[in-house]
């Protein structure tokens, strides 16, 4: 339900997710709780730009193997969370929002896509007042960034 908190120890999991997300190089778009409606459950929405050149499956293999290997919380798992592309309708949505300045913090309802989330649930998001501030990376720098992140998961594997 919209009204609902967010669950005890998810603000703190979540940011220590982002943080091991970036140490192992993997810079987020957009990473943020909501509240999934269709499936009443609470998601970790993750938005990069890697969706869309090396896929949701790739990117789920890595997130799975850093999670069994201990490199990400093991209160975070692979299964809630949820890839969308910058590209996609939704992610345009919600990195075009509109956010309070006000200090008040108050639920964002999408009208495309089934998520509501606060703005104090927003770990990153390359967004200000509407209009979005991603610096596009170049595909030289967005294969560094993908290069590094796998090499990272990779080499605690073995």
């Amino acid at each position: 339900m919209a009204n609902d908190p967010l669950p005890s120890g998810y603000l703190e999991a979540g940011n220590d997710f982002f943080g091991a997300l970036k140490r192992l190089g993997l810079v987020p778009e957009a990473l943020f709780w909501a509240q999934d409606k269709t499936i009443d459950e609470f998601v970790l929405v993750l938005i990069t730009s890697h969706f869309d050149t090396k896929g949701p499956k790739e990117i789920y293999r890595l997130l799975t193997q850093a999670y069994n290997l201990a490199a990400t919380p093991a209160t975070i798992s692979p299964f809630i969370v949820r890839l969308h592309s910058p590209s996609q309708a939704i992610s345009e949505a919600i990195l075009h929002s509109e956010f309070s300045t006000s200090g008040n913090f108050a639920y964002f309802t999408l009208n495309r896509g089934d998520l509501t989330y606060r703005d104090k649930w927003i770990y990153t998001a390359k967004y200000k007042n509407g209009s979005v501030k991603v610096k596009k990376l170049s595909p030289v720098d967005r294969s560094r960034q993908w290069k590094r992140f796998k090499e990272n998961v990779e080499r605690l594997a073995a």
